[in-house]
């Protein structure tokens, strides 16, 4: 039987939830392959919590992993599959790079080409929107569909209620003195606080541990349910709920279109968000993105990620301190109705990425 490793970034929730539909794929695709997740924190418990079949799991930061730890638990596999995990990447750069199967889903973001990632076996380009380009091209690049996984979770519009959901469970650092995601998760609760839309609606916030054990007791918050969700019940929820707010990162802008979510983008947590935020607008989105504050807050493009998150979060606490009564007045008219949002249009696509990904491996295996 061929072993699998997998990997991804252990912190946020965009590159597992494409890992976790990667392996929901190969599961289907191919029955007789091992699979093994190594990694940790968010990224462990979230495969643990989500997934209804049985893999290995190798409790190890591989974020921060040695390279002689790393090879001694790699040589014993077929194959590595490594969704955005630049550190596990410069580690088989050097020595594995033949069997590591490498997942890209912010290809247009970077400046410069991946060290090395023209010497891996393939490299998976995840192509989101024609629009955004390519920012570097490999021989070993093959362009893939939007990596979604929503087959049999529509519900009927008649089982939703008067329900607002939060989602903010990716804004998440590895840094754990890094306090952004209590502050940026603070003022907007203090805003539904302030509008007493806790009399309102029922109000559902979908968080990481971290985040759930520093807001539940919270006197503000006596009246909010905070939860760590699956992927597939969280994407019920907010099918449930009468109305979404969520970060604007790309996983569940595409799940939401397939579903027909209409949800209401908060400001950006992350570099990638500030950037996609601006991009939805080509597509109708009128929600607050940092370039509303104003022309002094519009980041560029191609600025390298570490400094680009730096300075995104920089912008949004001036934003929270200078412009609360805009951000909360926003909020104020989606919610003022008390009525479930429309469902869109659903959007469909002939392939799916994740899907391709696991045709692959079975066309080597």
């Amino acid at each position: 039987m061929k072993k699998i490793l997998t990997v991804t970034t252990n912190f946020g929730l965009g590159p597992v939830s494409k890992l976790y539909s990667i392996i929901k794929k190969l599961e289907e695709t191919i029955p007789n392959v091992s699979i093994t997740f190594c990694g940790s924190n968010e990224a462990i418990s979230f495969l643990k919590q989500s997934l209804d079949i049985n893999i290995a799991y190798i409790d190890e930061d591989t974020d921060a992993i040695s390279q002689e730890s790393f090879l001694s638990i790699a040589r014993e596999y077929d194959f590595i599959l490594n969704v955005m995990n630049f550190h596990v990447q410069d580690i088989s750069m050097n020595n594995i790079r033949s069997k590591e199967i490498f997942v890209d889903s912010l290809n247009w973001l970077w400046p410069d080409s991946i060290a090395g990632i023209d010497e891996c076996l393939v490299y998976f380009m995840q192509r989101a929107f024609p629009s955004f380009g390519i920012g570097f091209k490999t021989k070993n690049m093959v362009e893939i569909d939007p990596i979604v996984n929503v087959s049999n979770l529509k519900i009927k519009n008649n089982e939703r209620i008067k329900e607002i959901l939060i989602n903010v469970a990716g804004v998440y650092v590895p840094n754990k003195e890094d306090k952004f995601s209590f502050f940026y998760l603070e003022q907007y609760l203090k805003i539904l606080f302030k509008l007493k839309l806790m009399e309102k609606y029922k109000i559902v916030v979908a968080c990481n541990k971290r985040q759930k054990k520093v807001f539940e007791n919270k006197l503000y918050t006596k009246n909010v349910v905070f939860k760590i969700f699956t992927h597939d019940l969280f994407l019920k929820e907010s099918q449930i709920a009468y109305k979404v707010f969520s970060t604007s990162g790309l996983t569940f802008y595409l799940e939401s279109r397939r579903l027909g979510l209409n949800v209401h983008y908060l400001l950006p947590s992350n570099y990638s968000q500030a950037l996609l935020l601006e991009k939805y607008k080509e597509f109708g989105r009128t929600d607050l993105s940092i370039s509303s504050f104003g022309d002094e807050y519009n980041i560029p493009n191609s600025l390298e990620e570490d400094y680009g998150v730096e300075l995104t979060r920089k912008i949004v606490k001036d934003i929270f301190d200078k412009y609360n009564d805009k951000v909360c007045h926003e909020i104020k008219l989606i919610t003022a109705d008390c009525m479930p949002d429309s469902i869109l249009n659903t959007e469909t696509v002939a392939k799916n990425g994740a899907k391709q990904v696991a045709d692959f491996i079975k066309e080597i295996l």
